[in-house]
């Protein structure tokens, strides 16, 4: 019976063990990577080319949270160096900006751009709204991205 009790006690300090193992790993932090897209919005046709937009936030396994815009051709080619520009917007889910980028322009011939806003690292609710500009034959035309879906870091 003496031998029962040492076996019990043991597998008691190893039960307590691996609860107290599971307690710590259960509480860590484990950063996971998400991406959200907006829907695409369309427009065009301008000085002879049909583009597409479309606003993102992203949250990589490195930490942190940012905005992306991009904008390309809706067919199949490039488009001039400097027709295309991207803008990138940061809002927290009540509205407030937090983050913007500089304007992007394409320095060479290119399908696509894009723009990211710089990272911001507070909890919370993100969404992003971005702008395009398209050059017009006389200067630019922008478009604002529709809103992206609301992605928490």
């Amino acid at each position: 019976m003496k031998r029962l009790t040492s076996v019990t006690r043991r597998d008691f300090r190893v039960l307590v063990s691996t609860l107290m193992i599971g307690i710590i790993l259960g509480s860590t932090t484990v950063a996971l990577a998400a991406t959200v897209n907006g829907n695409w919005f369309y427009y065009g046709p301008v000085n002879g080319y049909y583009y597409q937009n479309q606003a993102t936030v992203v949250t990589p396994s490195t930490g942190g949270v940012y905005a992306g815009t991009w904008v390309q051709n809706q067919n199949s080619g490039n488009v001039p160096a400097g027709y295309m520009g991207a803008f990138s917007r940061l809002y927290t889910s009540n509205g407030v900006q937090v983050e913007n980028s500089s304007w992007n322009y394409n320095s060479t011939a290119a399908y696509e751009i894009g723009q990211n806003t710089p990272f911001d690292y507070t909890n919370g609710t993100y969404y992003s709204v971005g702008a395009t500009a398209a050059y017009n034959g006389n200067g630019y035309t922008t478009y604002q991205t529709y809103q992206s879906p609301d992605l928490t870091y």
